[in-house]
């Protein structure tokens, strides 16, 4: 929010670990067809311009050049698909490599059980080391709930009532997320107030019906 929004906005591509696709070489492929997507929506807005230039490496080189480098946040990488997770060693070196030829930077949001496996995957001089880093894990700064103002914050943005989500669970990040999907996909009004494990094993459920309109 402050990168959007703050004194000085700096440019954030924000990507979900469902965005990415087997084959894909690194970040970059998930970056490309997110900007993709964004470009066409803008020119049917009325955008004038070429869109079609506006590839990561033309987006990132723009932000070098203006002294903001692109900030990349890759969230819930979990959901990437189970084809490149068998690769993920080989992702990671190509992402790295991409990353530093452009200048870009990247932010991965995941679970502590992810972090184990795929923080080690990256050469220590690449990562950012926190004043408090996460015990028994590769360099991370592990989030704990957010505040009570946060999290009105965050349910703010998502769209998601007060009282949508149990007492006591709703300070979550992750679990606010979550919820924020299985609602956009339930109809209006559907009444109750999950906990935590609801929200979890709701958004399961959507994940396999996802999976299973794609087969």
């Amino acid at each position: 929010a402050r990168r959007a929004d703050g004194g000085a906005p700096a440019p954030t591509l924000w990507l979900r670990g469902a965005d990415l696709l087997a084959e894909d070489v690194s970040v970059a492929d998930a970056a490309s067809r997110t900007l993709s997507r964004s470009a066409r929506i803008v020119t049917a807005a009325g955008a004038h311009g070429d869109m079609s230039t506006a590839t990561p490496e033309r987006v990132a080189k723009l932000a070098a050049d203006a002294g903001h480098p692109l900030l990349v946040v890759l969230d819930g990488p979990e959901e990437m698909p189970p084809l490149l997770a068998h690769r993920l060693a080989e992702w990671t070196r190509s992402t790295l490599g991409w990353l530093r030829e452009n200048t870009v930077r990247l932010v991965v949001a995941c679970r502590p059980e992810h972090w184990e496996t795929a923080g080690a995957l990256w050469p220590p001089d690449a990562l950012h080391r926190p004043h408090r880093p996460a015990r028994r894990l590769p360099p991370a700064l592990r989030l704990a709930d957010l505040t009570p103002e946060q999290a009105e914050s965050a349910k703010e943005a998502y769209g998601i009532p007060p009282t949508a989500l149990a007492p006591g669970h709703d300070r979550h990040p992750l679990t606010l997320r979550l919820l924020a999907e299985v609602r956009a996909a339930l109809p209006p009004g559907v009444p109750g107030r999950p906990d935590t494990e609801d929200v979890f094993g709701a958004h399961l459920d959507l994940l396999c019906v996802r999976a299973a309109v794609r087969i």
